[in-house]
C-alpha cells in the first residue's frame, strides 16, 4: 500500500512538474502552452467563485486560474504570475478595474483585459473599449455567455504562441 501511494504521487509531482515548465514563461519568451493562465479580478467573493466556476466549464482548452479581490492585488500577482487574460469587475474599493486596464496597458504588458461588471451604460462600455478592454460583459451573465466572449481571447493567445528553436 505504502509504495502505491510513493508512486501515485511521484506521478503527480510529475505531472506538476510538467504542467509548471509549460505554462510558466520565466524567459520572456513565448512558448506553446497547453493552458492559458487568467486572472479574475473582483471584490465580491461571490462572483470571482461564480466566474472561476463558470471558467472552469470551459470545455476549449485548459485554463489556469487565480483570483485577486482587489485591483492592487491584481497588479501584483501580475507581475509575479504573469496571466494571458485579466477579468476584471468595474466598480472596486481603491482602484476601479478601468484604472487597473489603464495601468496594465501604460506598462505595455502582453495582457488581454477584458470587463465583467454591472456597468451597462453605452457610454462606459465605449470607453472602456477605447482604454483597451476586449469585451465588456455585463452582469449578471451565463456561463455561455463567458464562454463565447472568451473564446476569441484564449485563440488570439493561440495563435500569438511561439515554439522557440
Amino acid at each position: 500500500m505504502a509504495l502505491f501511494s510513493y508512486l501515485k504521487l511521484s506521478v503527480y509531482l510529475l505531472e506538476f512538474s510538467a504542467v509548471k515548465k509549460i505554462c510558466h514563461n520565466n524567459n520572456n519568451i513565448k512558448k506553446k502552452v497547453t493552458c492559458v493562465k487568467i486572472l479574475i479580478v473582483d471584490d465580491s467573493h461571490a462572483t470571482l467563485e461564480i466566474v472561476r466556476r463558470g471558467l472552469e466549464k470551459f470545455g476549449y482548452r485548459k485554463l489556469l486560474i487565480e483570483k485577486a479581490n482587489n485591483a492592487k492585488s491584481a497588479l501584483t500577482l501580475i507581475g509575479s504570475w504573469h496571466p494571458d487574460i485579466v477579468l476584471t469587475d468595474w466598480h472596486m474599493p481603491d482602484m476601479c478595474g478601468v484604472t487597473l486596464l489603464r495601468a496594465i496597458k501604460q506598462r505595455q504588458l502582453n495582457i488581454i483585459v477584458a470587463m465583467l461588471t454591472t456597468v451597462d451604460e453605452k457610454s462606459q462600455i465605449e470607453e472602456a473599449i477605447s482604454f483597451g478592454a476586449s469585451f465588456v460583459l455585463s452582469k449578471p451573465f451565463t456561463d455561455e455567455q463567458l464562454h463565447d466572449k472568451l473564446l476569441p481571447l484564449v485563440q488570439l493567445v493561440e495563435n500569438n504562441e511561439v515554439i522557440p528553436d
